[in-house]
């Protein structure tokens, strides 16, 4: 485990966090494991303003596959996230939009918000949504996208926000599979300055769909009406509609008294598709209670949200981390957000710095591949800005290296904010562990500890002959065993279940079972292994499947990555594993460097020294590949099953599946070459 044993400790924060020690946290980590119900209680009465108070905590069981939480209490949205803050601070910024040109920002107060809430509403009332239906929200990280969510809790719809960034193939499926009647999207979007059609896929996407009933097209660039086509019955432009049912309009009167929806705990608040390990997405289902529940109390516990901060989150609202980190954890906390629209480099490569002290941010989340990204720019880029505002820095999307966390902490964090180095999923909605501002010592590469209602346990297959070697605690009639020991690895699964877990997948139960549930009865799976060291702190190895089994020898991907890494010309790696006679698997390296003009040779050469000498002469890799860019999803996520088809010297592209939605399809074809070029050699 060397390349995650990591003895550099940094102290946290300790005045004014929302937990204010270690034994703090211990007391309520424990009463929320032991007496969950009393727990969450608590923080139910604490975080959410209810219009009907709840008299059972949670019901059901993982093993059943139907957990509930709140199931007989009603709540309402729009009072939770914007009317409750309006009426105490209606003039204070709610939503800070930083749009992609920097010269088009602006500032949303709660006073606007709720008005604009309120009038999406009344369009979508007149439309004819009630509530089950599933409104698709396709647009960029703006205002009008914010509205259109809490305007679909105000009339109890439920939304689909599908990230802007998709293909009308990617749309399509999806519209299909939670047949989506109602649309809203953009004429077109702005991305690195370039227009992005975003009516213009739609169109192509619901072209022959007849169950369609309206298009609302909100004019995001004035004076494009040659770019996209509007249907007639069908299409609307959506803010001279708004301005319609505004003062003087010809709906002013209609739906003039439309009162928010008051929302069962258990009702859908939205749903949202993610990749399987098939490639096939699926729509996760998230409820309202719960999720709300947990959402802000992990964001003020991990982000130490004070009254007044300001708090930036770059991720995109079409993924989990924007709806729980941009919108809803935020707005629950009446905490002032940021949306950013743009990219780490546009139009320079000083746009976050920009942002973070333009708008004097308290906390800055983002993912490791963006760190990575500006990472190669050197320090140069950050010497004009000072981020003297920030307290906290965060990470997202996947275990962040340790040159990265360094580099991070260093320059961003100016080595006095505090990173907070998040673990969690889509399905779970949200940070499962996290360091903690207030209570945890920091360990370079660790996500640390789990967050209240979540315990996670690691497990060994029951045949698995490692076992014999460890004091383990097993459970009867279970072919597994849990492990009770620190200083040991296994699959990474939760015991028991928490408010915001996803509750089913649309359309497929089944599949929920048999992808969480059914696997190891009683425990959730993630799906990754970790590492959990002898102070008991969590380290992320990686998905289960991107375990290589080498000469007996267990390697986890993120463990190979990671020192890979430290070498200071890369800039990502891959690691997956190859069919092999003799090892029965063999290590295959895909790397990106930040300087190509390099001996390849020796470069190659340096790297298998570095995996020898930072994990084992059994980790050297078989083979290495240097390439331009590696095959990722818009959220960062590199795509592993599509490198694991090129490694078996499957080249027909067409069998990978889908690839429209990734960021950089044509990285497959160089990939598909390299390799090629390799073999036949």
């Amino acid at each position: 485990m060397t390349s995650f044993d990591c003895k550099n400790k940094f102290k946290p924060l300790t005045e004014g966090t929302y937990l204010k020690n270690a034994e703090e946290y211990k007391r309520l980590y424990k009463q929320s494991i032991e007496d969950p119900n009393a727990f969450w209680y608590e923080k139910a009465q604490e975080f959410l303003t209810w219009d009907k108070s709840f008299t059972t905590i949670s019901s059901g069981t993982l093993k059943q596959g139907n957990v509930k939480y709140f199931e007989d209490g009603y709540l309402n949205v729009y009072q939770n996230c914007v009317l409750r803050h309006k009426e105490k601070k209606p003039n204070d910024v709610a939503l800070i939009y930083e749009a992609d040109d920097p010269e088009d920002a602006r500032t949303i107060t709660w006073l606007e918000l709720s008005e604009q809430v309120q009038l999406y509403a009344r369009v979508l009332k007149h439309l004819g949504v009630k509530k089950g239906d599933v409104v698709t929200i396709y647009m960029s990280t703006s205002p009008e996208a914010v509205y259109a969510m809490l305007a679909c809790s105000y009339v109890g719809a439920i939304h689909s926000v599908i990230f802007g960034g998709f293909s009308s193939e990617a749309i399509k499926a999806r519209v299909l599979d939670s047949k989506s009647r109602f649309i809203v999207t953009q004429n077109l979007a702005r991305r690195r300055g370039k227009l992005v059609p975003m009516k213009a896929t739609v169109d192509r996407a619901i072209g022959g769909l007849d169950f369609i009933r309206s298009v609302l097209v909100d004019e995001r660039v004035s004076n494009m009406k040659d770019q996209f086509e509007m249907k007639s019955n069908r299409d609307i432009d959506l803010k001279p509609f708004v301005s319609e049912f505004q003062k003087g309009g010809k709906y002013e009167n209609e739906n003039a008294d439309l009162q928010a929806m008051s929302m069962n705990a258990e009702d859908p608040l939205f749903l949202l598709y993610t990749s399987g390990s098939t490639g096939k997405p699926k729509a996760l289902i998230h409820t309202t209670g719960g999720y709300l529940l947990n959402a802000a109390l992990t964001h003020k516990t991990v982000f130490d949200i004070r009254e007044g901060d300001r708090y930036g989150c770059m991720a995109d609202l079409g993924w989990i981390t924007g709806h729980t980190y941009i919108v809803y954890a935020p707005l629950v906390n009446g905490t002032t957000t940021l949306l950013f629209e743009s990219t780490p480099d546009y139009p320079r490569i000083t746009r976050y710095w920009e942002v973070i002290d333009k708008w004097g941010l308290t906390q800055f989340y983002t993912s490791p591949t963006a760190v990575r990204f500006v990472m190669t720019y050197g320090t140069e880029p950050l010497k004009d800005f000072s981020l003297k505002s920030l307290r906290v820095i965060g990470s997202v999307g996947e275990p962040i290296g340790v040159e990265a966390w360094n580099w991070y902490f260093k320059n961003v964090g100016k080595s006095k904010c505090y990173l907070v180095d998040t673990y969690w999923m889509t399905e779970s909605g949200a940070i499962m562990i996290s360091a903690i501002p207030g209570v945890t010592t920091l360990k370079r590469g660790s996500a640390t500890l789990p967050l209240f209602g979540i315990n996670p346990q690691l497990l060994l297959n029951g045949d698995n002959p490692q076992n014999q070697e460890l004091n383990l605690e097993k459970k009867s009639k279970k072919q597994f065993l849990e492990i009770a020991e620190n200083s040991q690895s296994g699959i990474l699964t939760i015991k028991g279940h928490w408010p915001s877990i996803t509750r089913t997948i649309l359309g497929n139960h089944k599949r929920y079972l048999d992808t969480y549930l059914n696997p190891y009865p009683g425990y959730f799976l993630t799906g990754d292994s970790a590492y959990r060291d002898m102070d008991g702190l969590y380290f992320i190895k990686g998905r289960i499947d991107d375990v290589l089994n080498v000469s007996a020898h267990r390697f986890g991907t993120s463990e190979l990555e990671s020192a890979i890494t430290l070498h200071p010309n890369t800039v990502e790696v891959a690691v997956v594993g190859m069919p092999h006679k003799i090892k029965g698997e063999a290590i295959f390296v895909f790397c990106v460097l930040k300087d190509k003009r390099v001996d390849e040779k020796k470069t190659k050469n340096e790297l298998k020294v570095l995996l020898q000498k930072t994990i084992s002469k059994v980790a050297t890799p078989e083979h290495i590949v240097l390439v331009d860019s590696l095959p990722k999803t818009r959220s960062g996520k590199i795509m592993r099953r599509i490198l694991k088809k090129i490694v078996t010297k499957n080249y027909e592209i067409s069998t990978y599946g889908d690839l429209s939605t990734l960021l950089n399809p044509d990285s497959v074809k160089q990939i598909v070459q390299n390799v090629k070029k390799l073999f036949d050699n």
